[in-house]
């Protein structure tokens, strides 16, 4: 039975395998309706990192939270997006960032508060072991 379930996700796999360009270009370029018909994925891409930065960091932000120090979430939201994946430690941040951890942490909420930012929790077979890990 379990070389049954293999064989198929090989066979989906390689069904799959022609659309894995058009895949990475979506990721690329975000999939936006501005960003779909550009054939230039620099431009996409910058056309998406204004968007985000300058009308959410810098505008949207400011008005709903009251955010004072636009830069320093700037720098935190470009860190976040270039260390991904990883635990976050906010002293470790606030030390490469050049600013403190009660600064991290309070940018960090207002991300995740503005669903710019994802806090995932961590995931394992091992029982008590996950309840002591950090996300």
């Amino acid at each position: 039975m379990r070389c049954c379930a293999a064989f198929r996700q090989l066979q989906i796999a390689a069904q799959l395998r022609p659309l894995l360009p058009l895949f990475n270009r979506y990721l690329l370029t975000g999939g936006f309706p501005e960003t779909a018909r550009q054939d230039d994925i620099g431009l996409c891409q910058r056309l998406l990192r204004e968007d985000v930065v300058e009308r959410v960091l810098k505008r949207d932000m400011t008005a709903l939270f009251g955010v004072r120090n636009v830069n320093d979430l700037e720098r935190l939201f470009i860190y976040l997006c270039l260390h991904t994946g990883g635990i976050l430690a906010h002293n470790t941040v606030a030390r490469d960032l050049e600013t403190s951890a009660a600064t991290v942490g309070n940018h960090l909420d207002l991300l995740r508060a503005a669903n710019l930012v994802y806090c995932l929790p961590p995931v394992g077979m091992g029982g008590k072991k996950v309840l002591r890990a950090r996300n």
